[in-house]
């Protein structure tokens, strides 16, 4: 392992142990950062490199009633924060129900999560904030979501750097975007090209964010026009995913 991801788990877990400290209640103890979901080294070695990025692990992520079960190498206090084993631990991950259909648009791009991990052109999903939350992240106080990205934010931002991916899909709300742009240097644009399915009708906003940080990256937000960001539940996905494919249509006035 080098310098780099070595000295970025070490942060990550000194990120994590101060939360901990700060809200002992929301970041239980028998939870872990995850700084990424997936096989880290199938993504390295993949000819093209995707990453979806989200806000926080949610609270399955550590169940109550079994919190070891998607993490048992991290069970132990005693070694979990040696590098490698994380390391390990990490990319033992099997995406569940919850990330599979973003298949439907990483697909597109030649690429897909790792549940058969059947070749290495596997994509990463990342999060704003590595640290899992008792209660969803749009529950906790404005104040709260705001600390916790701040400190997060710098880890997220370096890991990006390292890991330099060619597509990086960003699926976040509005506020949650204001967030992260700050530490990102990124740039919004004002004029937003709508796309529409000629299936569904459904129309979505695709967003290429400037990003001087990843400037070898094609940065992307996408949500539904004026409501919400994308995320795994209907038809959005399959909608992009066709966007991507040339099966849509693009209407500028909207």
């Amino acid at each position: 392992m080098d310098q780099i991801l070595e000295t970025l788990i070490s942060d990550t877990w000194n990120l994590w142990d101060s939360a901990h400290k700060t809200y002992p209640k929301l970041v239980p103890a028998d939870s872990a950062p995850i700084l990424w979901f997936g096989d880290l080294d199938h993504y390295q070695a993949s000819p093209r490199k995707v990453i979806t990025l989200g806000i926080n692990p949610g609270p399955l992520a550590f169940p109550k009633a079994d919190p070891w079960r998607l993490y048992p190498l991290l069970e132990d206090s005693n070694t979990r924060h040696t590098a490698n084993l994380y390391k390990q631990a990490l990319d033992e991950f099997q995406f569940d129900q919850w990330f599979r259909p973003f298949n439907a648009l990483l697909s597109s791009f030649g690429t897909s999560y790792n549940n058969n991990r059947n070749g290495n052109t596997e994509a990463l999903h990342l999060d704003v904030c590595p640290i899992m939350t008792s209660d969803v992240w749009s529950k906790l106080p404005t104040k709260t979501r705001r600390d916790l990205a701040q400190r997060s934010a710098s880890i997220t931002v370096r890991l990006l750097e390292y890991l330099q991916p060619e597509f990086l899909f960003i699926s976040l709300s509005q506020g949650n975007l204001n967030l992260l742009a700050p530490h990102l240097d990124l740039s919004v644009p004002t004029n937003k090209t709508c796309v529409t399915t000629p299936s569904s009708g459904v129309k979505h906003q695709v967003l290429d964010l400037a990003c001087p940080i990843l400037a070898n990256s094609q940065v992307v937000w996408f949500r539904k026009s004026g409501i919400r960001p994308i995320s795994p539940a209907g038809d959005s996905l399959r909608d992009l995913s066709a966007f991507f494919s040339g099966q849509t249509t693009i209407d500028p006035r909207q």
